[in-house]
């Protein structure tokens, strides 16, 4: 038997197959393991404390709680390089971090893809979105995404609000699945405000 007769047969495997098997992702060298001082994979509710009740400003790392369950708004984290304006929220699950969402005016939205690329490197993936007002303005919405073992960004602007953006690190061992959702491909690749 030659051996395009032993590959047909299945009795020899082609090199090809068996580098396929032996291929993996080279792993994100800058893929971070904390943001603005907040641990991505430690105990959230042990690490950030409290923040005092009649405190206004703090220089400390301190969590408030929010309307919504397992979800806190993170004060006193720098703002780093970032306007002021931003907002940092913590969504739990077991007491650890799920998503954490960092958003703020959309002004500093170029500012903030600037620093995210500095920081982590290049996107995995990006792209761009149209988005479509009410008004019927139409605009490119540019999509920037990271992809590691343990994490996952995603930076754009916020398509319900356009006044903001939204950087959302969301762990890949707490929730999975709903990273699988998000990529997901809209029907019609346009986003309606």
């Amino acid at each position: 038997m030659n051996a395009l007769q032993l590959v047909m047969s299945g009795i020899l495997i082609p090199s090809c197959a068996l580098a396929a098997d032996a291929v993996q992702l080279s792993p994100w060298a800058q893929e971070p393991t904390s943001f603005m001082g907040v641990d991505l994979q430690g105990d959230f509710l042990k690490d950030v404390e409290e923040c005092p009740a009649a405190t206004v400003t703090t220089q400390t790392l301190c969590r408030i709680s929010t309307d919504t369950p397992d979800q806190y708004l993170i004060q006193g984290a720098s703002s780093r390089r970032v306007l002021l304006g931003y907002q940092l929220i913590a969504q739990l699950s077991n007491g650890k971090i799920e998503k954490l969402v960092f958003s703020g005016p959309s002004n500093s939205s170029a500012l903030v893809a600037e620093m995210l690329r500095t920081d982590y490197g290049p996107p995995s993936h990006s792209k761009t979105n149209l988005v479509k007002t009410r008004s019927g303005t139409m605009f490119d919405n540019e999509v920037l995404l990271w992809k590691g073992q343990k994490l996952s960004i995603e930076s754009q602007r916020n398509d319900n609000d356009l006044s903001t953006y939204n950087v959302m690190f969301t762990n890949a061992p707490v929730s999975i699945s709903n990273v699988q959702d998000a990529e997901q491909p809209s029907d019609n690749g346009v986003s309606q405000i």
